[in-house]
């Protein structure tokens, strides 16, 4: 499994939430944050994707995070 579905995965599961790179670091128990980065970068591509600075669901302070727009399949 890649680590954007990896990501898309826990961000169905936790429906509109918005999590900084650092929350689906150890969210996901990878030590690679440029692994992460790399895929939220390239999902803000993808309309079904947000990425933008918000309030974090883990750290309440406001962050680059990234939300799912979609309620998965």
């Amino acid at each position: 499994m890649t680590m954007a579905e990896r990501i898309t995965e826990l961000l169905i599961r936790h429906n509109g939430q918005a999590f900084c790179d650092d929350c689906l670091r150890r969210t996901l128990h990878t030590s690679s944050a440029r692994a992460v980065g790399r895929a939220t970068k390239a999902m803000a591509a993808n309309p079904a994707y947000q990425r933008q600075p918000m309030i974090c669901a883990r750290y309440a302070n406001e962050r680059p995070t990234i939300r799912a727009l979609w309620p998965g399949f």
